[in-house]
């Protein structure tokens, strides 16, 4: 079975994980830093940008994945996908951009409201 809309989303979060991943290197580089931020907070915030969005990632995925796999409606995929996607990209301008509050509050809804609803849909009898 192909899983189109998972593939998707991963794909997205693959080339977004990799492009922070990527800056947060030559950050360090251009820092001197090679382990920890080193005191310096904009290394501090490219690290947790990139750690941010691994930690909530995988469960995320995993979980898009299972519903695919059970039937749950395309709608209800993309709903999940891109409320996920949107929240990691406000996460991604609150740390390297604006250190507003009600962002990062954005940022947490948009990651832990999917996987909520993801792990709710999953419990639901078909």
């Amino acid at each position: 079975m192909v899983f189109e809309i998972t593939a998707t989303y991963a794909a997205a979060l693959g080339i977004l994980t990799a492009g922070l991943g990527f800056a947060t290197v030559i950050m360090r580089a251009k820092s001197k830093v090679s382990w920890g931020d080193g005191g310096n907070l904009s290394l501090q915030r490219a690290i947790r940008a990139h750690g941010n969005l691994i930690e909530y990632m995988p469960i995320f995925l995993i979980l898009l994945v299972i519903l695919e796999n059970s039937g749950t409606s395309a709608g209800w995929l993309h709903i999940l996908g891109a409320v996920f996607l949107g929240g990691r990209l406000v996460s991604i301008i609150y740390f390297w951009i604006s250190q507003k509050f009600s962002l990062r509050v954005i940022a947490l809804w948009g990651a832990v409201l999917p996987i909520v609803a993801g792990s709710v849909l999953l419990l639901m009898p078909s």
